[in-house]
């Protein structure tokens, strides 16, 4: 007997279909295959949680105090997890199932949280017959594919590392959010602005409320600095055709505060002197009205340099899920929190998508095939058409290195379009609108990446006069290629030409100006920035970092890029920021295509008490190394726990002094037998309790026939008189 368990039923469907069982099944919990004797269940998520602190010891039941921390289960899955609520029937039909099972499929998501899903059912279970545990690892859910992969039979033992990996994200998420929360909930109420319920710190929520912070303390602490820029007008050839200049300084590199001072917007790299930048701003306003007088009294303006050359641009990148997002939202001008669930359903509804929740940079060769094989589909697309016959006359539809290498792919590749059970076409045309433009964004940077480069010619003239220098840039695009692609996007090369001009032609000045600007400060974050901003650590630590033994130690982490190092996960980044926006720590402000993150006073109050090393996004990323390196089998999870637990105990034994203990669920009695209840005519008392509303206590009046007390499964259960009435 063989027993596959699928995470949703939606999978389980695929699978049943592919494995030829029966759909009719009654009652609708399993499909099952008779003459092969499978069985095809499924769960909801999580069948089983970590049981609340109070029914983990009995020390840590009623008010939240500071001695009773760190809060530290022993992570028994026997004696510390129960069966969520709802779900009993499928658990116990599972168990039944793989009580007989002489082979169990897990057939989960293929990465280290699937594993963990299917370990701790099988922990809990305890089963006496010992059957064979295999993993279904699905990139496809195309029929042919789960057929392939369910003959291959990979041993779940081979995958012990990744259930490593997750266990131990498991525990260190639950042993920092329900400790911190309590601590930090403790402290708030030393703020003399005071909010309305828990203060809940996740890991990575926190650290994507600090960028926020951080962010917004840059702008408003932004002074500005008023420069000016020097333009000349001049007259060409008998035409008298018009061309512009800008005034420049040559610099070294090493005299520029780029971080400080000067926006690297505004610096023009075009060679010239290697180690040299052209800046183009004036700050000082003395220096500034001197070179106009000498300016507009000279006469002679003479060309003194030239340089042309043909520059190359590849295309150089497929989608992660996080990228394909941001694209959404910078291109489409998708919200995120949709964008998310498309791409989901591009996977698990429609069959045309890879696999989503990936961090790897390449395909492997059978991924390249999969994709040539609905290029037939494409060209019946109008929007395909003449760019497939285009790159099949060229010869240009054959993989290369820079996006296909089998060397480079480890569990998950990057998205590409797939071939579902029906045609291509079909379905593609089938698609909701935002459905379809999502996709086309994939099956372009996949066409993309096999196109000739783009090519471009750009210009620079250099004029002098009185030894000061001006440049004017010009470009001519030459060769289109991969960005004909993009058109339709309104993504587009403008050309500016330079008039015919060689060195040592005097040209004719029309007028000088000197133009006044500020500096500005950084930009907020948007949607797409910010989860661009998550998936590149490289860029967090040369923007945020001034330690320079911790930019070593990530930069060799990192591998000079090769590999990466990322805030949260591809399938949980838009997710935890929407809860950020829910617990009111962040807040949306703009216009229907472009939206920004503001933290909120709440989020300023938040970063204030807690520990800001602690929830440094670098420190979350080096967790999210660590868990990569337990899955690698490089770090052993009890060293990543005990670090947890070390850095723990120095936050709560920093945080003890300063806390002020208040008790949030025992009530104090102030007077007894106040006279009778006007609903029952039992005695009535008045009790004395905290609002955590108005952060202030008040006093109640309320009849002694009446009691509430939480169940089991923390449920208020109320009985006997309701009345009551607050006390002026």
């Amino acid at each position: 007997m063989k027993v596959v368990i699928a995470e949703k039923p939606s999978l389980a469907l695929d699978i049943a279909k592919a494995l030829s069982c029966d759909l009719s099944t009654k009652p609708k919990w399993y499909y099952h295959n008779k003459s092969e004797d499978i069985y095809v269940t499924w769960v909801f998520w999580h069948l089983l949680e970590l049981k609340q602190p109070e029914l983990l010891n009995n020390e840590w039941w009623g008010k939240w105090s500071i001695n009773k921390l760190p809060m530290i289960p022993h992570f028994d899955f026997k004696k510390d997890y129960r069966i969520k609520e709802g779900v009993e029937q499928q658990f116990n039909l599972i168990k039944k199932l793989c009580e007989n099972a002489d082979e169990i499929y897990n057939a989960w998501d293929p990465d280290r949280e699937g594993e963990l899903l299917i370990q701790e059912l099988l922990n809990v279970f305890n089963l006496k017959k010992e059957a064979q545990n295999y993993r279904l690892w699905l990139l496809d859910l195309n029929k042919n594919n789960i057929k392939k992969e369910f003959d291959k039979k990979r041993k779940s033992s081979d995958y012990k590392n990744l259930f490593n990996s997750a266990f131990a994200r498991q525990k260190a998420d639950w042993l920092v959010w329900l400790n911190l929360t309590q601590l930090y909930t403790l402290k708030s109420k030393t703020l003399e602005e005071r909010f309305e319920g828990v203060w809940s710190t996740w890991r990575v929520q926190s650290s994507i409320v600090k960028i926020i912070s951080d962010r917004q303390k840059e702008i408003d602490n932004f002074i500005p600095t008023p420069y000016w820029n020097i333009k000349g007008f001049y007259n060409i050839g008998k035409e008298k055709k018009n061309l512009d200049g800008l005034f420049f300084l040559l610099k070294d590199k090493s005299e520029l505060n780029i971080k400080d001072e000067i926006d690297e917007d505004n610096i023009d790299d075009t060679g010239i002197e290697e180690k040299k930048v052209m800046e183009t701003r004036i700050f000082d306003k003395e220096e500034k009205d001197k070179l106009m007088w000498k300016l507009k009294t000279a006469k002679k303006w003479i060309v003194v340099d030239k340089k042309e050359t043909i520059k190359s641009e590849e295309y150089k990148w497929l989608y992660s899920k996080t990228q394909l997002m941001s694209d959404a939202a910078n291109i489409l001008w998708i919200d995120t929190s949709v964008s998310s669930g498309i791409i989901d359903e591009l996977y698990e509804k429609f069959k045309i998508l890879s696999y989503p929740r990936t961090d790897n940079e390449y395909l492997n060769q059978s991924d390249f095939d999969n994709f040539m094989q609905i290029l037939p589909d494409l060209l019946e697309i109008p929007k395909y058409n003449q760019h497939i016959m285009f790159m099949e006359e060229h010869w240009l539809m054959k993989p290369n290195k820079k996006f296909v290498d089998d060397n480079k792919v480890t569990a998950h590749t990057w998205l590409y379009p797939l071939m579902p059970d029906d045609w291509f076409e079909e379905v593609y045309n089938k698609l909701p609108i935002m459905h379809q433009q999502i996709l086309d964004l994939v099956i372009k940077s996949v066409l993309a990446n096999m196109y000739t480069p783009y090519q471009y010619e750009t210009s620079t003239i250099i004029i002098e006069i009185e030894w000061e220098k001006f440049k004017s840039n010009g470009n001519i695009l030459k060769d289109k290629w991969f960005k004909s692609l993009y058109e339709e996007y309104g993504i587009k090369s403008k050309n500016k030409v330079l008039p015919q001009l060689n060195i040592g032609d005097e040209i004719e000045i029309n007028s000088i100006e000197d133009i006044a600007k500020e500096t500005t400060p950084p930009s907020r974050y948007s949607e797409a920035q910010l989860l661009t901003y998550l998936e590149d650590l490289l860029n967090i630590v040369n923007k945020t970092c001034d330690d320079e033994t911790l930019k070593k130690r990530i930069k060799d982490i990192g591998g000079d890029g090769e590999r990466k190092l990322w805030i949260g996960t591809p399938g949980t980044r838009a997710s935890i920021i929407e809860v950020c926006l829910k617990r009111w720590y962040l807040e949306k402000k703009g216009t229907d295509k472009k939206m920004y993150y503001y933290s909120t006073p709440k989020g300023e109050a938040l970063m204030n008490i807690i520990d800001k090393d602690f929830f440094n996004p670098i420190t979350t990323a080096l967790w999210e190394d660590k868990l990569r390196q337990i899955a690698d089998g490089e770090l052993k999870d009890t060293d990543f726990i005990n670090e947890i637990l070390s850095n723990l105990d120095e936050i709560i034994n920093k945080e003890k002094p300063g806390i002020l203990e208040k008790e949030l669920q025992k009530p104090k009695v102030l007077e007894e037998n106040t006279g009778a209840c006007p609903k029952c005519w039992k005695p009535t008392i008045i009790k004395e309790l905290f609002s955590k509303k108005t952060w202030k206590h008040f006093k109640l009046k309320e009849c002694t026939n009446y009691i509430a007390w939480k169940d089991s499964k923390w449920k208020w259960t109320k009985k006997g008189c309701d009345w009551s009435e607050i006390v002026k």
